[in-house]
């Protein structure tokens, strides 16, 4: 549980607050008004939690929060609103709320409230791997901004390129849960997904295999459901816990995550060794960039784990190479050329890196593979640098 000190909910609206109550712990203080809120935290220095409830204003809320990051150090905010976007994000988080988290998401704030009292306590010393311990996988988490920018055609390719042939073990999993076109840009029938994954447990290695379709010699995937409503039963926990589970079995796991920041995405970076992120030389897709390379930064993920990719490049395209990384403000890692070649690929279910091996892109991703992500037997993961686990949108 989360510990003795007392939570203030400030929530105006009676129905709201009573929903949100039972997932606070035992001490629950309801105030109607941010000043209210400002009153209990003045009265009593030990109420350094504070849930603001949607009925409040977003404006009053993120001013409310920059007022007592400054007056009361140590405090910690958590924001529920009823949609939640990168500028919000944003903007809550400079204002200095810790978490963010859509109204719906009850059972998420009662975890983060308990995160957020352990962070309180002195830090236990980390556990050391035995001599024994088994080297995980590299899981590569591949993200676009904007839809439309070629990201899961490149993860399959990706995919691909790291399996070397076969001589590699790849798992590509098909995280956009709700709009997967894994299976079918590869024409694989979907007979398991994960929505098949047991949920509350370490999954072992026949869960796995009840899990996976083969697609090629050592390249499995896990598919996205395709059932309606199906997505919406996959929890971010499951797919944490697949992730990490693949990575005791996988050299690679490549992660294709949907266009939109969702607590699936956020599962996916959090468990990730790297982001690779896919934007095309078009104004508003870098600029939709520049947004999520912000979110990234104000959520703490390493820049150095990180890799910007610029798709259908054209020299006839106005916007430059340059023009892109004046845009972004950061580096790009590799870019991908336009092909006709690239749709027709798509269509007859034929990757171009397996399809045809010498072709410009073909050899662009397998360049970006080895310099970025590596080939062979998948690199151990650094010791001292952590993953990333939080759950949901948090600092």
């Amino acid at each position: 549980m989360r510990g003795a000190r007392v939570t203030i909910l400030c929530e105006p609206e009676a129905t709201a607050a009573s929903l949100l109550a039972p997932f606070l712990g035992d001490d629950v203080r309801i105030v109607v008004s941010l000043r209210a809120a400002t009153r209990a935290l003045a009265a009593d220095p030990a109420e350094r939690l504070v849930v603001i409830g949607s009925g409040v204003r977003a404006e009053n809320a993120l001013e409310f929060a920059a007022h007592v990051s400054r007056s009361a150090a140590g405090t910690d905010i958590v924001l529920m609103r009823d949609t939640v976007d990168s500028d919000l994000l944003s903007r809550a988080f400079d204002a200095g709320i810790q978490t963010v988290l859509p109204t719906h998401e009850r059972h998420a704030l009662a975890e983060a409230c308990t995160r957020l009292a352990a962070s309180r306590r002195p830090a236990a010393a980390p556990p050391q791997p035995g001599p024994t311990a088994a080297p995980n996988g590299v899981i590569v988490a591949v993200v676009a901004a904007k839809g439309g920018c070629g990201k899961t055609t490149f993860a399959i390719n990706l995919a691909l390129a790291l399996n070397a042939g076969g001589e590699v073990r790849v798992c590509l999993v098909d995280l956009d849960l709700e709009f997967g076109d894994v299976a079918s840009s590869l024409r694989l029938d979907v007979e398991r997904t994960l929505l098949d994954a047991v949920p509350g447990r370490a999954l072992t290695r026949a869960d796995i295999a009840a899990l996976v379709t083969t697609y090629h010699p050592g390249l499995d995937c896990i598919l996205a459901p395709v059932g309606p409503g199906e997505a919406e039963r996959v929890t971010p926990a499951v797919a944490r816990e697949a992730l990490n589970a693949l990575a005791q079995l996988y050299d690679y796991i490549v992660v294709d995550t949907p266009a939109r920041m969702s607590h699936h995405v956020l599962a996916a970076l959090d468990t990730a060794d790297h982001h690779v992120l896919i934007t095309v030389p078009e104004v508003p897709a870098v600029k939709s960039l520049r947004r999520t390379l912000d979110v990234l930064d104000l959520l703490g993920y390493r820049r150095e784990s990180r890799s910007i990719v610029v798709n259908r490049t054209d020299p006839r395209v106005v916007l430059t190479a340059r023009n892109v990384e004046t845009l972004a403000r950061s580096p790009i890692a590799g870019h991908i050329p336009f092909s006709w070649d690239v749709p027709a690929s798509i269509n007859h279910a034929a990757p171009l890196v397996t399809a045809e091996p010498d072709h410009p892109v073909s050899k662009a991703i397998r360049a970006f593979a080895r310099a970025r992500i590596g080939t062979g037997a998948a690199a151990t993961r650094r010791p001292g640098v952590p993953r990333r686990s939080v759950r949901g949108w948090s600092r």
